[in-house]
């Protein structure tokens, strides 16, 4: 994953300094695949920061959103659920059906754990 980061870092670059490119190209898509790669490496802050990046430097939002609800993910399969609402809820702008949904499953998980966690007697 790390020599895959260092080649999309190189491409982006190229592509970026290209004057003949066309004006709908967006190098900075491979961000998103940077992204990919830290989530991979078990690196979630790195992937956030490079999904961000992607969609500060106008990537469209619905592809942003489709990689952060995939991070989120992540953060659930790992019963990190306060971590997976805390991204969603700050992100929730990019699709907010969605979003809501994905909280809604986490802070019922999150509820089930703690629930899980108490004492009975």
């Amino acid at each position: 994953f790390e020599a895959a980061i260092a080649e999309y870092e190189v491409y982006i670059q190229e592509r970026l300094e290209d004057q003949d490119a066309p004006p709908e190209y967006n190098p900075n898509f491979y961000y998103l695949l940077i992204g990919d790669c830290y989530q991979g490496l078990d690196k979630p802050e790195e992937a956030l920061a490079a999904y961000l990046k992607a969609k500060d430097n106008k990537v469209d939002s619905s592809i942003v959103g489709s990689k952060l609800r995939s991070l989120a993910s992540w953060y659930e399969q790992r019963a990190r659920y306060e971590e997976a609402i805390a991204l969603l809820q700050q992100h929730r702008e990019l699709d907010p059906l969605l979003f809501d949904l994905d909280i809604d499953r986490n802070h019922k998980l999150l509820v089930g754990t703690e629930v899980g966690k108490q004492k009975l007697y």
